[in-house]
């Protein structure tokens, strides 16, 4: 009990730490938008508003939260043969909420499979679906993401620093879906290339036991690897796996462009998608929670070379949309979780 309530504090502490570092970034970027103009701000971006641009944007993120829902409740259906719609959708919002109160916004999936254990799945479906269903966001994001960056690479040539950056991003973001591809299809082989390197890195004194180190490292992969052999039965549902995931990061990237669209910006769907793509692969690297502060940061320093609007607005709504409802949604499902236990 007490370490329930050491954990509560601790996320609502990384929370309040998390809005501190927004609304310092937010109010900075107020001031560099609109100077001495800040008390004119509101009416001046109001007179440019499109309300179909930002209705659309508010559209794609019910795509997004629609997609990420049908994800789960597939998993659920082909793992327990049976279909948990609200089990499913509490899943998803909950790995989302957690991801993003979280550092380097990847602490969900153990929130997850607890709450999957409690609504009566079985260990292994319950541990398999969140790994499957990270793994498979992570791996869409890299095929958008490597398509962005080899068709239309001058859309960030004035930023080698934002792009140098976005590499090294996509690169470190692509770590654990190629070990655990590498560890699943040349065993042997990996197994030899764990032992040199932790070896290696012992020898370095970066690891204080590397047996205890290359023992951990084979036990998340094997857990990787075992959950995702629990779901993906058949080529059919890798595919419709990697459908969804896609839809979800062409929708979530795509809501900059309606944002910046709703309030006067001339920017092209493909300008600002393929810029979007880049601020996420930058931001990857970045461990503060729902990597706050560096996306609001990377959004208006990116996005500002491009011509009218009021920047400031859409990046406010962007937030909105991506980070701030997602939090929303988690609380309700935590408090309502919550309030189930207690009526049991």
């Amino acid at each position: 009990m007490q370490e329930e309530k050491n954990g509560r504090r601790k996320r609502l502490l990384t929370l309040l730490v998390t809005l501190a570092i927004n609304i310092i970034i937010v109010a900075v970027i107020a001031v560099l938008e609109f100077g001495d103009d800040v008390k004119n701000a509101e009416r001046i971006a109001l007179s440019q508003l499109s309300l179909w641009f930002i209705a659309a944007g508010i559209v794609l993120f019910g795509a997004a939260v629609l997609t990420d829902y049908l994800k789960y409740s597939r998993m659920i259906e082909l793992s327990e043969g049976r279909r948990l719609p609200d089990v499913a959708l509490r899943c998803g919002i909950l790995g989302k909420y957690y991801d993003n109160i979280t550092p380097f916004g990847a602490g969900g999936q153990p929130f997850q499979i607890m709450f999957l254990k409690k609504r009566g799945l079985s260990t292994g479906t319950a541990s398999a679906i969140p790994i499957a269903a990270f793994l498979s966001q992570q791996i869409a994001f890299s095929i958008v993401a490597i398509i962005v960056f080899l068709a239309n690479r001058d859309v960030i040539a004035d930023a080698p620093v934002v792009r140098v950056s976005a590499y090294f991003g996509l690169v470190m973001y692509m770590v654990l879906p190629v070990f655990i591809l590498l560890f699943a299809v040349f065993p042997k082989p990996f197994e030899k290339l764990m032992v040199f390197l932790t070896h290696l890195l012992g020898k370095l004194r970066l690891f204080k036991d590397p047996e205890a180190a290359k023992k951990k490292v084979y036990d998340t992969l094997d857990e990787y690897v075992g959950s995702i052999r629990t779901i993906i039965k058949d080529p059919k549902t890798v595919i419709e796996m990697m459908l969804y995931s896609v839809i979800y990061q062409l929708a979530i990237m795509s809501i900059p462009f309606c944002m910046l669209r709703g309030f006067g910006g001339e920017s092209s769907w493909w300008t600002a998608f393929s810029l979007t793509v880049y601020i996420y692969a930058t931001i990857t690297i970045i461990p503060t929670p729902g990597n706050s502060g560096a996306a609001e940061g990377s959004f208006y320093a990116v996005f500002s070379s491009l011509e009218g609007g009021f920047l400031f607005w859409a990046m406010i709504l962007w937030r909105v949309l991506v980070y701030y409802s997602w939090l929303v949604l988690g609380v309700i499902v935590v408090a309502t979780n919550a309030g189930s236990k207690q009526q049991k």
